[in-house]
């Protein structure tokens, strides 16, 4: 991924992204992954995201710094595309049927549409996968060795990290085919009997657990710092970060969620509802795309007690 074409959306003044910041992690002296984060311009935040740490905005990870600060200004750009989507043509965008970022995403143009649309297919599988697991115990699991290469990140705080994964069998997509579709949970047992999730959708099982390994690290670090904040005004995702993490029967309601299973097969999932390919200023440098499946409902539906952070 090349950091010169995507120079024209970052700009400190006028945006639409006004700033990166990148740090290596765990620490200094051991530099396992890079963690970047891209600012969206004020004007370009959602009003109804009032989070203290998990900002609306754009961040990536890898070993290289500068390809993680290109991840974090690429998922800044479809924030930012959903900003603009939902005040111009919010109704072509699918906003009557979920009004969220459920299925935006984004990818420079050089890499073409058909990973893009996977990207974008997953994101959506994401969250119903989710949904269904919280509100039907409706999935599958297998208990999953988590990467080695990632564990070390963890050792920092008090509790056990499992993971879980689940095949699910993927609808036809445009031009697309077929294929399985690896859904994982990963989840941090606490020492005060929470829990704090971090989830993903990929074509492989390793890829599916490194990036919910990930999300789960950034969910921990941001509950060790709202901690000492006045939480008397968060967006409804970091509530239920706080609910899971700090409640002590939050443990017991998420494993009583996870049914396991042996089978390896792959599990039905639901029709899909908008494909669409989002033109807009981002072009020519970057693609959009969008997909909705049924079902799924919005991140802040439900309350405090719904393990969808």
């Amino acid at each position: 991924m090349s950091a010169h074409s995507l120079l024209r959306f970052v700009d400190s003044i006028s945006g639409p992204i006004v700033g990166i910041r990148s740090a290596v992690h765990p620490g200094f002296w051991r530099r396992l992954r890079w963690y970047s984060t891209a600012e969206l311009h004020p004007r370009w935040l959602d009003p109804q995201r009032k989070c203290a740490e998990l900002r609306f905005g754009g961040a990536g990870w890898s070993v290289d710094k500068e390809n993680s600060q290109c991840i974090a200004v690429t998922e800044a750009i479809e924030r930012w595309a959903y900003r603009f989507c939902a005040t111009s043509n919010a109704k072509s965008c699918g906003f009557d049927f979920d009004p969220t970022t459920n299925g935006f995403a984004a990818l420079p143009s050089a890499m073409g549409l058909s990973p893009l649309i996977k990207h974008a297919y997953h994101e959506a599988l994401e969250r119903w996968a989710l949904n269904c697991m919280w509100d039907d115990a409706g999935i599958y699991f297998r208990e999953t060795q988590a990467e080695d290469s990632l564990l070390a990140m963890f050792s920092q705080f008090k509790g056990q990290l499992k993971c879980f994964t689940a095949t699910l069998q993927g609808k036809p997509l445009e031009s697309i085919p077929v294929e399985p579709v690896i859904f994982c949970l990963c989840v941090f047992f606490n020492e005060f009997g929470g829990a704090i999730p971090g989830s993903a959708c990929a074509e492989s099982a390793p890829t599916a657990v490194s990036r919910a390994m990930l999300e789960t690290y950034v969910h921990l670090r941001a509950f060790s710092r709202l901690k000492g904040k006045d939480v008397s005004s968060i967006d409804i995702t970091e509530e239920r970060l706080l609910f899971f993490a700090t409640e002590r029967r939050a443990g017991a309601m998420v494993s009583e969620r996870l049914r396991l299973s042996d089978s390896t097969g792959s599990q039905q999932t639901t029709n899909i509802v908008l494909s669409k390919h989002l033109p807009g200023p981002w072009n020519p440098e970057v693609n959009i795309y969008r997909v909705i499946v049924e079902g799924s409902a919005p991140i802040n539906c439900g309350g405090v007690e719904r393990f969808i952070i």
